[in-house]
């Protein structure tokens, strides 16, 4: 009996102890992933964790650049994704790599919503795809470093932003001063939107003259297809003769 009552009391001890053991991991690693991956998966989540003054940024900046895309303003939606981009170079090199990772995440965001306007910038032109490229690519992990981050932004960027944010500003405070920094974007900006114009330009015309040259041919296919119908038409007329003269000779 009392060799039964150890024996039970040895086996509760050994589960309370399983039990024990089982718990406290999973809390370790739940409480120290799921706020970080959070703000890495979810943009919405990451835009409501963002300091006011990033989020109003975002706010004006993006509204700026709805603004361009339908306005079909080269110039505007290249200053406007330059000096998005550059803000987030911007906060990495002040040390706030945790909020330009939310800032990141956040213009992404927007990208991704308006791709179908974009994608008739970045189809014929190369720098907006480039820019567009280059804000996608931004790491928005938690775990991103400053070193991957800085290594993440184009080494030129700075050329295309305003001179308030390429000097290093990380705010645009007003919808105003979001229209502002495209009325003073650098002279690069009017060059690349004149290259682009001009390429895309050169693109239709091209195209017209490829479609205009289809044309001629497909009249000039149709026209030979007639003109061997009707040869072939008058040389089955004539070896119809031919071969009616043969029978009457023949007397066939």
């Amino acid at each position: 009996m009392n060799k039964l009552f150890f024996m039970a009391l040895i086996a509760a001890a050994i589960t309370l102890s399983s039990c024990n053991g089982g718990t406290k991991p999973a809390q370790s690693s739940q409480d120290s992933t799921s706020v970080n991956d959070s703000v890495a998966q979810d943009p919405a989540s990451a835009t409501s964790q963002m300091n006011q003054e990033t989020k109003t940024t975002v706010d004006n900046l993006t509204s700026q650049l709805t603004s361009s895309l339908k306005a079909k303003d080269n110039k505007a939606v290249i200053s406007t994704l330059a000096n998005l981009e550059t803000i987030y170079k911007n906060l990495v090199e002040q040390g706030k790599v945790e909020e330009a990772t939310k800032y990141a995440s956040a213009i992404q965001q927007f990208l991704n919503e308006h791709k179908e306007e974009l994608t008739t910038f970045t189809s014929g032109n190369t720098t907006i795809a480039q820019l567009v490229t280059s804000i996608a690519n931004l790491p928005t992990a938690a775990t991103t470093t400053a070193e991957e981050a800085k290594k993440a932004v184009s080494t030129d960027i700075v050329n295309l932003a305003s001179k308030a944010i390429a000097s290093g500003s990380t705010t645009v405070a007003t919808a105003e001063e979001a229209a502002d920094l495209i009325k003073n974007a650098p002279a690069t900006v009017k060059s690349a939107a004149t290259a682009a114009a001009t390429a895309a330009a050169a693109d239709a015309e091209n195209a017209a003259a490829s479609k205009a040259n289809e044309a001629v041919e497909q009249t000039h296919k149709k026209v030979n297809e007639k003109v061997n119908q009707a040869s072939q038409k008058a040389a089955d007329k004539v070896n119809k003769a031919a071969s009616k003269a043969l029978d009457k000779v023949f007397g066939n």
